[in-house]
């Protein structure tokens, strides 16, 4: 619609305005002029003291009315990846894909739909080889076809602008032997429930499996991973050689030399900047027969020499006890901020939205949450919001198929 201007022409003649009555006339004496200007200078100050002024709040995608100012939903730095809040997904193992170890079709969108813009997936364990395997129906990153797979992933997670990781994984002890040619450990020490008919890795199997990983990072950037975080944790291969329950070894690589980790991640650290490395640790599980005597001890010994000898490194990822511990993870989290230079220490285990907030308040952690992601794909947006979460079910966490992997509507209903 266009817009009307007044013209310059004279209207009708005004009529003269009435006159003040005699009672309303204002004051003409210096002195009552005076008073009179302190009085209205006095009312307009009350009125803006008194009377709520109504500004626009500047505000973040990741914070709310409710929310605001949280620290879990404010930006962070993770090596060279740039966050928009500190919610982490965690590594999870679903068995969805292929007996080839090739991610299922849906798989990309489950991490689509788990993924923010600004956040950060790490992916379940990923396996750097046919023999470091040993449990059906999990991904690889060993061949072309593996990569072409993640590629759908990456790309899916990439445009709703999320930032992706790769879990580089080994069995060791613990795999099926049904399933591998060997079973390797450190020492000839079974598990519980694992196979009784060991290999005891010689010299020249650990250097094969170093170029594993080396191998398995290089697919990593060719999928289109931001970076990898090697699994050193949960009873499994490197976890096996840095605690005494499962090594036993009197060379080179005895348990708190701490040797096969620091030559993977240091290998690793060759093929892609350190800034995009991190690693993973279980102090206090007891899971598949693990635990120290004295876990601080041995497992801040680790992180003290991988910072000293991997400079940069992006991040620790440190699982926290079951009950109590808050001391010992602080110990170790004091030795990322020592050594550290930046390095981003994330935290997991058995957090919900509450309590991860009030750590984040607390720390400057990332929080990285496991099943609460597997029902409420829109995690991010339900802590942002305070709206409640949907339950999990764990007879689907394993299960094949869609069935609890990619059919948790969001808080809308939307699948």
């Amino acid at each position: 619609m266009a817009k009307t201007h007044k013209t310059s022409q004279p209207g009708p003649p005004r009529a003269p305005s009435p006159p003040f009555p005699s009672s309303k006339r204002i004051p003409t004496s210096p002195r009552k002029v005076f008073l009179l200007l302190v009085t209205a200078g006095f009312f307009s100050w009350a009125m803006l003291y008194l009377l709520p002024i109504h500004l626009p709040r500047l505000s973040s995608p990741y914070s709310s009315s409710s929310q605001a100012g949280s620290r879990l939903l404010s930006p962070t730095k993770v090596g060279s990846l740039d966050l928009k809040h500190r919610v982490v997904m965690a590594p999870m193992t679903r068995n969805r894909a292929s007996e080839d170890g090739i991610p299922s079709d849906y798989t990309a969108t489950y991490y689509e739909q788990r993924a923010t813009d600004g956040g950060l997936q790490i992916t379940e364990g990923t396996i750097i080889a046919p023999e470091a395997g040993g449990l059906a129906n999990v991904p690889g990153i060993w061949n072309a076809q593996q990569v072409e797979a993640w590629k759908k992933v990456t790309g899916k997670v990439h445009e709703k602008g999320g930032s992706i990781v790769c879990q580089l994984w080994a069995l060791g002890r613990v795999a099926d032997p049904a399933l591998v040619p060997k079973v390797y450990a450190p020492s000839d020490i079974p598990s519980s429930n694992g196979s009784r008919d060991l290999t005891v890795m010689s010299e020249t199997d650990i250097d094969r499996f170093v170029e594993h990983y080396r191998k398995a990072a290089v697919n990593a950037v060719e999928a289109g991973f931001d970076g990898v975080e090697v699994h050193t944790g949960n009873g499994y291969l490197l976890d096996q050689f840095i605690q005494n329950t499962s090594n036993h070894r009197t060379d080179p690589y005895t348990p708190h030399t701490y040797l096969l980790p620091l030559r993977t991640l240091l290998t690793i650290a060759s093929t892609l900047p350190s800034t995009n490395l991190g690693f993973r640790i279980s102090p206090w599980s007891t899971f598949q027969d693990m635990l120290e005597p004295d876990p601080v001890r041995t497992f801040g010994g680790l992180v003290g020499r991988v910072l000293g000898d991997v400079p940069g490194l992006a991040w620790v990822h440190v699982i926290r006890p079951e009950e109590g511990g808050e001391d010992g993870v602080e110990s170790i989290r004091e030795i990322v901020r020592e050594k550290g230079k930046g390095t981003a220490f994330i935290v997991a285990g058995g957090y919900d939205p509450e309590s991860a907030k009030q750590h984040a308040e607390n720390t400057d952690d990332l929080v990285a949450f496991g099943r609460y992601f597997i029902s409420n794909p829109d995690l991010v947006r339900r802590i942002e919001n305070d709206y409640p979460l949907a339950e999990y079910d764990p007879n689907t966490f394993y299960s094949q198929g869609l069935e609890g992997y990619i059919d948790y509507p969001d808080h809308g209903g939307r699948v």
